[in-house]
């Protein structure tokens, strides 16, 4: 039940608030995209007010964003290279509607396939490629799109924003380009036409990008201190931008390009360009997933904050019905902003109501104030969208956070920056996540090991290397593995646990006997029987006087195994053999229990008895420690013989064996 009293003034303040927003926005994305102004305001209203009905996030705001235009500005370019129209052949009795009534004409022979069409057949496929992965439950594939992998692209991607903005801010027409390192030809070409430059755009640019850097940066945070509404830069510089390009008339006189044309009324309904959708079904996919990792880490975000739940896969549901109904009233690609969202939360939004009255807001202006934004300069979209660019830059300081914590994840996020910039921005994708996925292939091949010991004074075992207070039980050593056994790791599973039955020398005194044995070999190599006695001395005196710190028990904690494949199990057969025959007993701890069914099902207990399996680490330490004390007690009584064999070698014959010998 809606609370009027407590939630009708936050949704009133939230949603014009971010109405005021949409406008700028909207029109300038609109330009990133690569169709004409008044689309921005579509694109603003529609997905809006279908988000409203089937969403479940109080706070997002859905409607044109930055990234996710310039992707579809990729896809329209790649079909309609620079903007240029296409001929294409309708049916014969077709007639189109464009800008409600504003164009009107029968197509009875070939005409030119315009922007907006390409760009709203690229909407209604991301939004049949998200219906189907709400349908098939496919949520987890945005999940793929880790947060370093997002946030190295949409960084790298920001400078592709930029570029596309360069020409715009100094009034130049620079041919686009593609391509691996197309980036770098155009600033190359941008920088070779300054001379060409117009100096009244890039002072108006200049001025624009000055008043928002300075509003955002200084005065937004001071206001914050006493109000919940920001000052709405972004709308003041159209304003100003507008008033003065129209009194000044800096089109005419100074030759500074303007959005021109913008018609009233909302468009008619029209179906999409069907058979372009195998023309634009690749780019579709990749931003069919990037729409929806960001729309549900942000929705997340904001429902952990304040409380609430959301329906993941409704949220799927609800962003692709957004995006396939909005498609029918020429709405270029949409997504969750990321800017206007916190704005949103910000001015006080309670409720998914507070969009009806962004809606509102935005439904005045298409309907009347359009045509009075006809004299708005081009370059102060520009300025707009540089400077909503800066949040996305200072994500290069995550690398300074990144590097310390995780080695991997900073490859990631670097990874998918470079690729961005360096290649293009949907190949950069690709090339992000197949790398995440390595690393992940990558961990499980090459995971951490530890040597566990006990925590003097209680019962828990932890990693030996991190803890000072620790005690070890002598010839027993617990070893964890923490990944799951897999074909990729099992080969480094074998050799590690070898490391943990390795022998080594403890005592200086090891090197001498062994030395003085065999120079006593040599003095008496005719006399077998005398030789194999002293191996036979060597080898016992080894074992039971602690010449070398032989481990007799392995414990390995199971607790990693999350899973073991077919190739896993053999590899734990194969260590039990190995250790049986080098005498050393092999025991498991703490083995969860689908690990456990596993080993039932594969015959696993046929060679290793299930008695060798215990809940806890410290059952099986209990039991080790037994048994060596078992087996130390059965060698005791041949210690003391021992010994006196060895004095024996060292001494010489006795006094009896020379009277013999006389």
């Amino acid at each position: 039940m809606y609370s009027w009293k407590s939630n009708l003034v936050g949704d009133v303040s939230g949603g014009l608030t971010v109405g005021i927003m949409h406008v700028p926005q909207g029109i300038a994305y609109a330009v990133l995209t690569g169709v004409d102004p008044v689309y921005g305001l579509y694109a603003s209203f529609f997905p809006a007010l279908v988000y409203m009905f089937f969403g479940t996030s109080r706070h997002v705001s859905v409607g044109s964003f930055a990234v996710v235009s310039l992707m579809a500005g990729i896809a329209v370019n790649q079909l309609l290279p620079n903007g240029d129209s296409r001929l294409y052949t309708p049916s014969p009795d077709e007639t189109m509607m464009l800008l409600n009534g504003s164009l009107n004409y029968t197509l009875t022979s070939e005409r030119q396939l315009l922007p907006i069409e390409v760009a709203s057949v690229l909407t209604l496929t991301i939004g049949i490629v998200q219906l189907l992965m709400a349908v098939l439950r496919l949520e987890f594939v945005a999940t793929y799109l880790s947060d370093q992998v997002v946030s190295g692209f949409t960084t790298g991607a920001a400078f592709h924003v930029l570029l596309a903005q360069l020409d715009d801010l100094v009034g130049l027409k620079v041919q686009r380009r593609n391509g691996i390192g197309y980036l770098f030809f155009q600033v190359y070409a941008i920088v070779s036409a300054l001379p060409n430059a117009n100096v009244a755009t890039a002072i108006v640019s200049l001025c624009a990008i000055i008043f928002l850097f300075v509003c955002k940066e200084y005065i937004n945070p001071l206001v914050a201190k006493k109000s919940p509404f920001p000052v709405p830069a972004e709308l003041i510089v159209v304003t100003v931008g507008t008033a003065a390009s129209h009194f000044l008339r800096l089109n005419e006189q100074y030759d500074v390009p303007i959005v021109s044309f913008i018609p009233t009324g909302l468009p008619m309904p029209s179906v999409p360009r069907l058979e372009l959708i195998p023309d634009v079904l690749g780019d579709a996919v990749g931003i069919a997933i990037v729409v929806v990792a960001i729309h549900v880490s942000m929705a997340k975000l904001f429902a952990k904050k304040h409380g609430y739940k959301i329906d993941d896969s409704q949220e799927l549901l609800a962003i692709g019905l957004t995006e396939t109904l909005s498609s029918f009233f020429s709405v270029f690609p949409i997504s969750t902003a990321l800017a206007r969202s916190m704005v949103n939360e910000g001015a006080g939004s309670k409720t998914l109501l507070s969009s009806a009255f962004s809606c509102t807001l935005l439904l005045f202006v298409i309907l009347w104030i359009g045509p009075l934004l006809q004299t708005l300069p081009m370059c102060i979209l520009a300025s707009i969208i540089v400077v909503s660019l800066k949040g996305m830059f200072m994500k290069l300081h995550e690398l300074k956070v990144l590097w310390p914590l995780s080695k991997i994840d900073f490859m990631i996020w670097l990874v998918s920056f470079v690729a961005t910039v360096g290649y293009d921005v949907m190949p950069g994708l690709a090339i992000s996540v197949i790398f995440a996925l390595f690393t992940t292939v990558f961990r499980s091949q090459w995971p951490r090991w530890h040597f566990l010991k006990r925590l003097t004074g209680t019962s828990d075992y932890r990693d030996a290397a991190r803890y000072a207070s620790v005690s070890e039980f002598f010839g027993v050593r617990i070893f964890r593995y923490e990944a799951p056994l897999l074909f990729c790791n099992v080969d480094r599973f074998k050799k590690n646990v070898h490391k943990a039955a390795e022998i080594e020398l403890r005592f200086n005194t090891g090197p001498y006997v062994a030395s003085t044995v065999r120079a006593f070999h040599k003095q008496n190599s005719s006399n077998v029987a005398m030789d194999e006695l002293a191996e036979d001395i060597v080898k016992k005196a080894t074992l039971n006087s602690g010449f070398k710190a032989l481990v007799k028990n392995i414990v390995i904690d199971c607790s990693g195994f999350t899973y073991v494949d077919y190739m896993g199990v053999s590899a734990i057969k194969e260590i039990y053999d190995e250790m049986n025959e080098l005498g050393v007993k092999v025991y498991f701890a703490a083995t969860k229990a689908t690990v456990r069914d596993l080993f039932e099902t594969s015959g696993f207990y046929e060679l290793v008895p299930k008695s060798n399996f215990y809940p806890t680490i410290s059952d099986a330490v209990v039991v080790a420690q037994n048994s060596l004390i078992a087996e130390r007690d059965a060698v005791s009584n041949e210690t003391i013989d021992t010994s006196t064999n060895i004095c024996r070698i060292f001494v010489g014959p006795s006094s009896e064996q020379v009277n013999m010998h006389l």
